[in-house]
């Protein structure tokens, strides 16, 4: 009988969890044509029951969705077979809400980070894809890390760094992928300066810089030593 009852509790929250998928693409969808965003999120623990987040990516040149997010962990002890028949069934729901490939959805487990654990590798899968953010384009990594490489809640802030540089010298501190230098750069940017501890991001950075095509030299990105 607990089998049954667990088995029924999971298909309706996986239920549930689709029909708020469903709704949330309509929505979204048209404003992010309108707007040229190809990433936004969908869901964030909209749903108790269901901790989840998860985020939209529809690549530029393709248009192909894939889903990516994280399920946080709960504050008691679930059997791990059982959890991860559960997370299964939510991901196989959402991916056919969404009419998704299930290989393009990517889910992370998130958990309180401490010191750089946020940033380490998780994944040699390598599922990359270009996301159009207005008039720029980003690369991200659906599946390697906890976080992809652009902050989508900062989209609004990002947009008020290329509003607000125009021939101004941008120093970007702890710049992750450098996508603030990139949008000052696009917003006509005297110069950016670009600093971070790791130089993998700072690669990264400037690959953000040579995909955006900008008409002018890009900056160089300028990391630093611990």
């Amino acid at each position: 009988m607990e089998k049954t009852d667990t088995g029924t509790k999971t298909a309706q929250q996986a239920q549930m969890l689709a029909n708020r998928l469903r709704k949330r693409a309509r929505h979204l969808g048209k404003w992010a044509k309108r707007a040229s965003i190809g990433a936004y999120r969908l869901y964030d623990r909209d749903i108790p029951e269901v901790p989840l987040v998860l985020d939209l990516y529809r690549d530029a040149a393709t248009d192909v969705p894939a889903l990516c997010g994280a399920l946080y962990e709960r504050p008691y002890e679930k059997d791990e077979d059982e959890e991860a028949a559960w997370l299964g069934a939510m991901l196989a729901s959402a991916a056919q809400a969404l009419g998704i490939d299930r290989e393009s959805v990517f889910v992370k487990l998130r958990r309180r980070q401490r010191g750089s654990a946020q940033y380490e590798k998780i994944s040699g899968h390598g599922a990359r894809t270009q996301i159009r953010e207005g008039s720029l384009k980003f690369l991200v990594n659906l599946s390697d890390y906890l976080d992809t490489g652009l902050f989508l809640d900062r989209r609004a802030m990002r947009a008020m760094v290329a509003a607000d540089s125009q021939g101004k010298r941008a120093l970007n501190l702890f710049c992750y992928t450098a996508s603030f230098s990139a949008h000052a750069a696009f917003g006509g940017a005297a110069s950016t300066d670009s600093v971070d501890l790791s130089n993998t991001y700072l690669s990264l950075g400037a690959g953000q810089f040579r995909a955006q095509r900008l008409r002018r030299a890009p900056p160089q990105a300028r990391g630093v030593l611990p």
